[in-house]
């Protein structure tokens, strides 16, 4: 019987509203379930769109709804779920604002250490910093 490729024990996903990270959620569903041990994926999502949304309604005195925050993690979480339906392990939803410190993200690579980073390229800038093996998704 054929073992299965890489030992990778935790995937960290980095995903946003846009269709590279879905491709990127998807090559770590593809990774993580093909491991030799089923992989954890741990899933940032980023919520610099809420971010840069208060920023602007603060800057020009524009309203925003006060649970801006909270519909955009349900509307999140519904979809990720939907697409991690055919992940067969186990994973986690966390949420965070990279906004214009995407630094924030270094800072959440090493004090997870996973195994695996996978991110788009909007995070380019930051990848020299995780010092992870990373997966770049363009």
């Amino acid at each position: 019987m054929e073992e299965k490729g890489l030992d990778l024990n935790t995937i960290l996903v980095v995903v946003s509203k846009d269709d590279r990270s879905i491709k990127a959620l998807d090559w770590a569903i593809y990774l993580g379930n093909n491991c030799k041990n089923q992989s954890k994926l741990l899933i940032y999502y980023d919520l610099r769109d809420v971010y840069y949304l208060k920023e602007l309604a603060f800057t020009f005195g524009v309203p925003v709804e006060i649970d801006v925050d909270e519909k955009e993690k349900s509307s999140a979480k519904t979809r990720l779920k939907e697409l991690l339906k055919k992940f067969t392990g186990e994973y986690k939803i966390e949420f965070f604002y990279s906004g214009r410190k995407k630094e924030k993200l270094k800072d959440i690579v090493k004090e997870i250490s996973p195994d695996l980073v996978i991110t788009t390229v909007d995070y380019i800038n930051v990848l020299p910093k995780y010092e992870k093996d990373t997966l770049v998704v363009t």
